[in-house]
């Protein structure tokens, strides 16, 4: 998995959930199983290769959309990713990242203890963009909305850390009221609020570029 992870949420630029499977069955019948898989979850992919599936899963109340990867490898082992669209200002995925990817594997091995399957799932289904409920759009706004609010608060703490580190007067706004801190506490407690975060950035982009790399 890349990324920071809690609770099964994923945080990340964007946030992704990754995880690999070994089937004991030859390559060509879990090509057909993956490929009867994405066409029952609905999801509409592409194979750049014979053995590559991008799939593309579609807006939710929790989430833009995901793309889902599954590779399969002479062994059987088939290696997954579901990551949130990269051009859309989500951090947090909810869990819904490593929810498809265990439903994915899941419904793996339920067709594959079904018996073998027809060949109706040999050719991909024609990629086209599913529609969305009014439901999920609402779920999307929702989503948007809190997002905002989030980065918001985020850049206020990180603004009134820089104005403690800089002045010793550290203000923090909170449910209860207002915390007001001055001189040596306040550059200490702002320090710290500033290297948590730069922190954080380090290990995310850190492991964003290791899994790139591999």
């Amino acid at each position: 998995m890349n990324g920071w992870s809690s609770e099964g949420m994923a945080f990340g630029f964007p946030p992704r959930f990754s995880e690999s499977r070994t089937f004991w069955i030859p390559p060509d019948e879990l090509r057909t199983v993956v490929k009867s898989v994405l066409q029952n979850a609905g999801w509409s992919y592409q194979m750049p290769s014979d053995d590559e599936f991008v799939a593309r899963i579609p807006m939710t109340g929790w989430s833009w959309g995901e793309e889902f990867r599954a590779r399969i490898f002479p062994d059987g082992k088939i290696q997954v990713e579901s990551k949130c669209h990269g051009y859309r200002p989500q951090i947090i995925d909810f869990g819904k990242n490593r929810t498809n990817v265990e439903s994915f594997f899941a419904q793996v091995q339920h067709t594959i203890a079904q018996g073998p399957i027809s060949g109706s799932a040999t050719e991909p289904e024609p990629t086209t963009q599913a529609k969305s409920s009014p439901a999920n759009k609402v779920g999307a706004i929702f989503i948007g909305c809190t997002l905002i609010l989030f980065l918001f608060g985020l850049f206020m703490y990180l603004l009134f850390a820089v104005i403690g580190l800089l002045t010793g007067t550290l203000y923090m706004p909170g449910r209860g009221g207002e915390l007001t801190l001055h001189g040596m506490w306040a550059r200490i407690v702002s320090g710290l609020i500033l290297v948590g975060f730069t922190g954080l950035l380090m290990l995310v982009f850190r492991k964003s570029r290791r899994k790139r790399s591999e």
